[in-house]
């Protein structure tokens, strides 16, 4: 979902979370980085508590993202080059 009235160019995810992992887990991506990693707290925020993915899993899923770019919109970009 496009942000509106904002003076950068963003995207919100808003509800997108279960999309967006849906999407990422048939693109056969390694690490679950919409709901992975380790809950920060027990208090929920939103859907789910905070949650920290360590160094290996943010590398890993960073390595599957820049190998499959053509999962961005044209123009678009998500990760430096």
């Amino acid at each position: 979902m496009k942000m509106r009235g904002c003076r950068h160019e963003a995207w919100i995810t808003d509800k997108a979370w279960a999309g967006l992992q849906h999407l990422l887990a048939k693109a056969g991506i390694p690490v679950d980085i919409v709901g992975g990693g380790e809950p920060l707290s027990d208090d929920m925020w939103g859907y789910d508590p905070p949650r920290l993915l360590n160094a290996a899993d943010v590398a890993e899923a960073s390595r599957f993202l820049t190998a499959h770019r053509s999962y961005h919109s044209p123009g678009t970009t998500i990760l430096p080059s």
